[in-house]
């Protein structure tokens, strides 16, 4: 069954809080598995006021945040991980291959498997509202509730 929640919902099962949560709405999560979500870049937000004055473009960064926000979203939609944090842990390969600006819409995509020890291999794709892809990422999150959990051997 496949899972749509609002930015309101989202909040009940992401910790990442306030200027600092990079979904408005997610959809078409299956999880553990996939999940897409939206964020639009509204002129007024806080990160076009210095980066940059003149030229205001979305950082790469902040992409890369986005693409690890949603694989901790669909890791946490499984029953029993509500609220569970995940952690970049490593990124083993990011590409941006063009700009967001204000008022562009992100389209984030993710698959994500669960590795032993609290570990999710993510890969993630973002395009912009004109289904130009902006970027691409390889990254492993760890859960510390998920690997806390786990008898070490």
């Amino acid at each position: 069954m496949k899972i749509c929640l609002a930015r309101e919902e989202i909040l009940i099962k992401q910790l990442n809080r306030g200027d600092f949560l990079f979904l408005d709405s997610a959809f078409d999560i299956e999880p553990g598995i996939s999940g897409k979500a939206l964020f639009n870049l509204s002129s007024e937000l806080w990160i076009f006021n210095d980066h940059f004055p003149g030229n205001p473009l979305f950082p790469g960064s902040l992409t890369q945040e986005a693409m690890t926000q949603l694989g901790g979203l669909v890791c946490a939609c499984r029953p029993g991980f509500e609220r569970s944090t995940y952690y970049l842990a490593r990124t083993r390969s990011f590409s941006q291959f063009a700009q967001l600006r204000p008022e562009d819409c992100m389209h984030i995509f993710v698959s994500t498997e669960i590795k032993p020890r609290g570990l999710v291999d993510v890969r993630g794709e973002v395009y912009s509202q004109k289904s130009e892809l902006v970027a691409k990422g390889y990254f492993i999150l760890v859960s510390e509730i998920e690997y806390v959990g786990t008898e070490k051997n």
